[in-house]
């Protein structure tokens, strides 16, 4: 019994380690060279301050204040209230010009209950699937676990231009948080080059 408990715990550790740290150099990013493409809702990586402000402005979505390196705004995105963070980060190679590296989408408090964010968790998914193919790490825990904080429900996804994060959970009892990471290997400056 003890050995399973301790194998449990590892196996747990070992999860939480490859959500934090990013992915190994051996990611499908390696070597990728081309236009800049990937990216969600209109904004891709690469892009300008100014250009991801044009985007915004055309999506009907609100500026919100945001800490330097970032900009914020919230609106409806896939069909539901959210907020979004895109974050930039210099050019070594072009001083004086930031290009958005990171996109954090946050649905908080989807109405419906559980099974509407489970099924907006589920339609992302299925593009994230139909993007990058199957998921390099998959945690899965039922939704009653989810919403009272036990558990979350976590896929990995990874492609030549972008590692993709998209993670449910709670963060209080009875609230549901989804959230999609986007991050581009090649421009974010804590991913090996």
């Amino acid at each position: 019994m003890r050995q399973a408990s301790t194998a449990s715990f590892a196996l747990a550790t070992l999860l939480a380690v490859l959500l934090v740290l990013p992915a190994s150099a051996q990611g499908p990013w390696q070597g990728w060279k081309g236009p800049w493409a990937d990216g969600i809702f209109g904004f891709r990586f690469g892009m300008d301050r100014a250009a991801c402000r044009e985007v915004a402005s055309r999506s009907d979505l609100t500026a919100r204040t945001a800490r330097p390196g970032t900009l914020r705004y919230e609106g409806r995105l896939g069909g539901a209230p959210a907020s979004l963070v895109l974050e930039f980060a210099g050019e070594p190679r072009r001083p004086g010009r930031e290009s958005l590296h990171r996109i954090l989408v946050t649905w908080d408090g989807i109405s419906g209950g559980g099974s509407r964010a489970v099924k907006l968790f589920d339609r992302l998914e299925e593009g994230l699937r139909l993007r990058y193919g199957p998921p390099r790490l998959v945690r899965d825990a039922s939704v009653s676990d989810i919403s009272n904080g036990y558990g979350e429900a976590v896929r990995l996804h990874e492609g030549p231009e972008c590692q993709a994060r998209l993670i449910l959970r709670s963060p209080g009892a009875g609230s549901l948080r989804l959230q999609l990471i986007l991050i581009s290997p090649q421009l974010h400056p804590d991913f090996p080059r």
